[in-house]
């Protein structure tokens, strides 16, 4: 096996607990009365669209009073949507905090400028810090203009990232993700919400111990 000379962490899922069912639960109480609203085709398409920045923020609130049939104010929904992000566990920040002192680590997130924005607001402030302490570069779709499992997504991280994708850790929760990482060239690994991600990418590392 090559050895690993950079990472890339998925977001969600990989660093940062997930909570939909939550934010789902919210938007009811807003007046979203379609049963699975949220797992259509419809709504994929608008939060892809979101996701790979061809809709600003406005656009996405609007789309969603529109096909949910509610109304609420723009902050409503925000908070609603917001709710998606929960936490992050303190051992992933020690372990992000670790790698970043012998590699380079890069988030590499199908995400959107609320979710972001959000989380530069209340995640990664341990001790005064923010989220740009703990990752190189952050490569989000939304400024991407594109998202995983694309090729383009892949080709634009390694391009800018100047990386070989052979000696890079690619980190997924998803099966299609990490197939589309594996075909752009990484070494991949797939950690799943339930699983140890100090476990699962420990059998990476020769040289130090997480």
């Amino acid at each position: 096996m090559t050895p690993i000379k950079q990472f890339f962490f998925d977001f969600g899922g990989v660093l940062v607990d997930l909570d939909f069912d939550g934010a789902v639960q919210s938007f009811q109480k807003l007046g979203i009365t379609t049963d699975g609203i949220f797992n259509s085709g419809h709504f994929k398409k608008i939060l892809r669209d979101f996701e790979n920045g061809k809709t600003a923020e406005k656009v996405f609130f609007d789309q969603l009073r529109d096909f949910g049939n509610f109304e609420a104010s723009d902050e409503e929904i925000r908070r609603s949507w917001n709710i998606v992000i929960q936490t992050i566990p303190a051992y992933k920040l020690e372990l992000l905090r670790t790698l970043r002192q012998h590699f380079p680590v890069y988030m590499v997130s199908n995400t959107n400028i609320t979710h972001i924005e959000y989380t530069r607001q209340h995640l990664f402030r341990e001790g005064g810090s923010n989220i740009d302490d703990y990752f190189d570069k952050l490569y989000l779709s939304y400024e991407l203009g594109a998202s995983k499992p694309d090729m383009e997504f892949y080709r634009k991280v390694i391009d800018d990232a100047k990386a070989n994708p052979a000696e890079s850790l690619f980190i997924d929760d998803k099966e299609e993700n990490i197939e589309g990482a594996r075909k752009a060239g990484f070494q991949v690994c797939r950690v799943t919400p339930d699983e140890n991600l100090r476990e699962k990418i420990s059998p990476f590392l020769t040289d130090i111990s997480l």
